[in-house]
């Protein structure tokens, strides 16, 4: 029966140096092979599954079997030990943390003024007729007196100006970031929803600091010192506080 990795590899889909890359850092991930060459981005999760069900025989796989799904809404999924969104697969850990950060993005747009601009523009247009024609009239000899018509040139040219007018406009855009000990990490999601952020924030807070045991879970390997600091990263996060000093080097 063939591995996983080379059948992978077999079809096309991973590379040998990429399949070395993830072998080395299993033990340390505890994560099964597939789920941890999805996370790296190396393999998609179709793929891996295809290639189980191909070994194992199954109909279906799933790759996150076993692990409690603690929030699941608009595509977002927040594991025990893991985030998926979309493309998106974070592991998170006794020292993740998240929190809702708001940022300010500008864009060029029309002047409060600009949808006036056609108005100025066929208002000077018609003046301008309307001027030329009575200067026709006030005329005996039939002559145009374009002076009469300049009013309404100048009313149009102000309104092809008006209609064009930009001003740069400031809007704010809210996103979950990760954190690790603390420090920013990997961007999740976008939203102008700021409640449905708020409520992936406390998932994802609330599902570190449910799960048991993490000075003594061997694949993370975190010191009592490292649970403090992200425990009050996770804290001040809940709170919209500032977050802890980092660590000394």
């Amino acid at each position: 029966m063939k591995r996983l990795g080379e059948l992978l590899i077999e079809k096309g889909h991973l590379t040998q140096e990429k399949l070395t890359e993830a072998l080395q850092a299993l033990p340390r991930s505890g994560r099964r092979l597939g789920l941890l060459l999805v996370e790296k981005g190396f393999v998609s999760e179709e793929h891996v599954q295809e290639a189980l069900i191909e070994i194992t025989g199954k109909k279906t796989m799933d790759l996150h079997e076993g692990e409690e799904v603690v929030f699941e809404e608009g595509g977002v999924k927040v594991l025990q030990t893991l985030v998926t969104y979309q493309d998106k697969a974070l592991v998170i850990q006794g020292t993740s943390s998240a929190r809702r950060k708001t940022t300010f993005a500008t864009q060029r747009v029309s002047h409060p003024l600009a949808p006036k601009g056609p108005l100025f523009l066929f208002g000077g247009i018609g003046l301008a007729a309307l001027m030329t024609f009575g200067s026709l009239m006030m005329n005996k000899d039939g002559d145009i007196n374009i002076a009469w018509s300049v009013p309404g040139l100048l009313l149009a040219v102000v309104g092809i100006v008006v209609g064009h007018m930009k001003v740069e406009a400031s809007y704010p855009r809210y996103h979950v970031n990760l954190y690790d000990h603390g420090q920013p990490g990997p961007k999740l999601i976008t939203s102008t929803d700021t409640a449905f952020l708020d409520r992936i924030v406390v998932a994802i807070n609330k599902a570190v600091s449910d799960y048991p045991d993490w000075q003594e879970h061997g694949k993370f390997k975190l010191s009592e010192e490292e649970i403090a600091r992200a425990r009050a990263a996770r804290e001040a996060a809940l709170r919209g506080e500032d977050l802890p000093p980092p660590p000394a080097p």
